[in-house]
Formats: structure tokens, sequence, C-alpha cells
């Protein structure tokens, strides 16, 4: 097979039936799995009776295992098993590891994988993807849109995607410019929200876009993450948010246009990308292109993402 990828467990155990659904679609695709030995043990196996939530390994191990895979020499890319929790622990083991200063790897996946991509972006300058990992349906049970959008980034024919996003709200600072450029980042809210007040803690580029989604919170706790947000003491560099799914979160979309209001950010929905269908993947920690088509309408350009790219040299 000419693509690889090799697989890392950061978080939560896989279902075995998942897991082996997510291989064989690898396999499907045309796609090699490179599966460090600690990623085969443990990643459907629990950690312990008091830690049930986390696969099996210690944190030190799970680090390691990043470390091995960031080493590799055949691809340049790699994927998460699932996501859950527990990214957050591996961080001081992290810092320990020099090879991760090097932006040679391109981390797959979402939720509590932003954890881990914004760590390694902060470090290295690196893009992510925030993607469908090993053991989501969208990756091994894809829908139509789904299945489209990988034939397209498997097929390396464009280099760019342009999708068109509704202005839910216009900061006063883009009110007359039709063209834009700005850097892009963020993944899942509240992952990145429990970044804040750490040694760890993320920074907020000048003149960037933020893009959020999430799942199950109710209002008053979406309202909270992003009042917690705007106590950030670069929060003034954020000039726009790009707003994926909220699911299961309702009366979400208002909350966040009173907040876009309050904060003077321009506000933009259409972005198919977080926990539930379609989950497409979307490249963060890049550089991306607005374009004003009217009063409602903003077209937004990013990188198309590669999967399984070898490592050039």
């Amino acid at each position: 097979m000419d693509k690889k990828v090799v697989l890392w467990t950061p978080s939560f155990a896989s279902t075995k039936s998942d897991y082996n659904s997510g291989l064989r679609r690898l396999k499907a695709l045309g796609i090699e799995a490179i599966i460090p030995a600690a990623v085969a043990k443990n990643a459907c196996k629990k950690q312990s009776t008091s830690r049930p939530f986390l696969a099996g390994g210690s944190d030190e191990l799970k680090a390691e295992t990043l470390a091995e895979a960031w080493a590799h020499k055949e691809t340049q890319t790699l994927l998460a098993t699932r996501g859950g929790y527990g990214a957050l622990r591996l961080l001081p083991h992290l810092d320990k590891i020099r090879s991760l200063s090097s932006a040679k790897k391109t981390l797959w996946g979402y939720s509590d994988l932003t954890v881990i991509q914004q760590y390694l972006h902060q470090r290295n300058g690196a893009p992510w993807v925030h993607s469908p990992m090993l053991t989501s349906p969208a990756f091994f049970a894809p829908k139509p849109k789904e299945a489209k959008a990988w034939a397209t980034l498997l097929s390396e024919t464009e280099e760019f995607s342009e999708q068109s996003l509704k202005v839910l709200n216009l900061s006063s600072k883009h009110r007359g410019k039709s063209e834009l450029r700005a850097s892009t980042w963020g993944g899942n809210l509240a992952s990145l929200i429990t970044m804040m007040g750490t040694p760890w803690e993320f920074h907020i580029p000048t003149n960037s876009w933020l893009f959020i989604e999430e799942v199950g919170e109710k209002a008053y706790r979406v309202d909270r993450l992003l009042k917690q947000l705007s106590y950030h003491r670069d929060f003034k560099n954020l000039k726009g948010v790009i707003l994926g799914h909220f699911t299961q979160c309702p009366g979400s979309q208002k909350l966040l246009q009173l907040w876009a209001e309050e904060s003077d950010l321009t506000l933009v929905s259409g972005i198919q990308a977080g926990h539930e269908s379609p989950n497409i993947p979307l490249v963060l920690g890049s550089e991306a292109y607005f374009s004003r088509k009217s009063q409602n309408t903003y077209s937004l350009t990013l990188p198309i993402p590669r999967f399984g790219v070898r490592v050039k040299g």
C-alpha cells in the first residue's frame, strides 16, 4: 500500500467492534495502519477499575508512544483511535520529548484531541486536522457527504476547498471589507477551556479566527465557556468565530450570536464538523482566505488535508 498512517491512543478506550471496523475501513481505502505495540495492547483495554474511562497504559507510556509515532519515517499522518478524556493528563510528559518540537507530522482527530493538537501547534507551529478518528462512525461508516469528502482528500487532485458560510454577526472591524486573510485555530470548546490557567494555555494569534464545536452542553454551560474564553489575555486578537456542530446544545446559537455581538466578533456558520454527521476533515493551524459574497455570506477557502502522506526525503 502506498499510503500509511500511525495509530495513537491518548484518551478513552475503544470497543473492539469499532476498532476493528476502523482498521477494515483503512484497508478498504488502501491505507496501511502502523500500530505501535502499546496501541495494539491498550486501545481497547480499560486502564483500571479506578479509572475505567481511560484506555490502558500509563500517561507516561502514552506520551512515549506519541514520540514513537512522531519518529516514524514512512508517514506524516498520525490518527487517534478515540477521544473522550485523557489528553490533558499527558502534557507534562510530552514536555520531556524533544522530538515533538519538530513540525514533521499532522495529528488527525477531534474532541479531546483538541488539547494535544493545540499543544503541538504552540510548540512547533504545525497545522493539524480536526477530523473523525479511527473508531468514529463518520470514519468507518461514512454517510454520503463524508465518503465524498474522504474521496476528495485521498485523490490529491485539488489543493483547496471553498465553502459558503452564513454570517450571523458582522464585526465593526469587517464592515466594508470584501476580502480577509487570517490564521485559523480551535477545536472542541470545552477542551480548549480546560487548558486555560495551566502552563500549556493556548495563545490567541493576532487577527485570528476561531473554529469551535461542542456536544451535550446546556445553555448556561455554553455561556460559561464563552464568558471564560472572553477573559483570556489575548482575546482582543480574536476577530472572528467559525461555528461547527453544536450537537445537543439547545439554545446555543442564540447565545453565540449574543456573545459575538457583545464582543464585536464576526460569527459565521456552515462548517460541517463536530460531534454529528456530516463530520468533514478540516485543516486548522493554517491561513484561511475569506471572501465576502453578499451581506449575509462569506466564502471560506482552506487547504484540503492529505491523509497517509509519506515523509519526503
